[in-house]
């Protein structure tokens, strides 16, 4: 919480800054989305798209030079899925789901292109995030001659949080955030991409990233 207030209290004084020129307004925003940690790359690995959700409310502050600020507190779902497919030569197929809650800090520069009813927005910057849940699904299914035995197995746990070497998923992580999108009196829409800088799930091989690709909508309520 601490590093949410920080981000807003640099706002806000910008805003002071530029007491005649700054607009701080606050936005409501719904975010669907692929989240996916990338994996190392892999030939007989079979990956799925994650769909998650973003929601939360944003600050944006505002100069009369079109650019401006933008920051907020965001809750965010995102996972990782894979499984190897070896029922050609009659082996098991393995799969597991990984799914995990964030909450994220982001802080943008933004630009802004007034068309009259229409503006449209750019942003650029990064964000933080901490991770508050997290939990994985693995399942095992045999198969013999391309059909499915009557075999399965099920296994959920949670995923244990931390920065040590046994800990299932990072406590937390930092990326690169960028997005454009339209504004439209109250309302706006966009598509963004994040690329995360820390492997978050490390009792995987490789390093797993998170990488999301996102379409938004919002709503400013000043």
């Amino acid at each position: 919480m601490k590093k949410v207030g920080l981000t807003l209290v640099i706002a806000l004084f910008l805003a002071a800054i530029f007491p005649l020129q700054a607009q701080v307004k606050l936005e409501l925003e719904a975010t669907v989305g692929q989240n996916d940690a990338v994996p190392f790359y892999d030939t007989d690995k079979v990956q799925n798209i994650i769909v998650g959700v973003r929601t939360g409310l944003l600050l944006n502050v505002k100069f009369q030079s079109g650019f401006g600020l933008e920051s907020g507190l965001l809750l965010s779902t995102k996972g990782y899925f894979y499984g190897y497919d070896h029922s050609r030569v009659g082996k098991q197929l393995t799969g597991k789901h990984y799914r995990y809650g964030t909450l994220e800090y982001p802080l943008c520069v933004t630009y802004k292109y007034d068309l009259g009813k229409v503006k449209l927005v750019w942003k650029a910057g990064g964000y933080a995030s901490n991770s508050l849940w997290g939990r994985s699904r693995e399942l095992w299914t045999l198969y013999e001659n391309n059909s499915e035995v009557d075999y399965s197995f099920r296994n959920y746990h949670s995923l244990a949080i931390g920065n040590t070497s046994s800990d299932d998923l990072r406590s937390f992580d930092v990326g690169l955030h960028f997005a454009t999108g339209v504004e439209i009196g109250r309302f706006t829409a966009g598509i963004g991409y994040s690329i995360g800088l820390v492997d978050v799930l490390p009792n995987l091989s490789g390093k797993n990233t998170n990488r999301i690709l996102n379409i938004s909508v919002g709503y400013k309520f000043f």
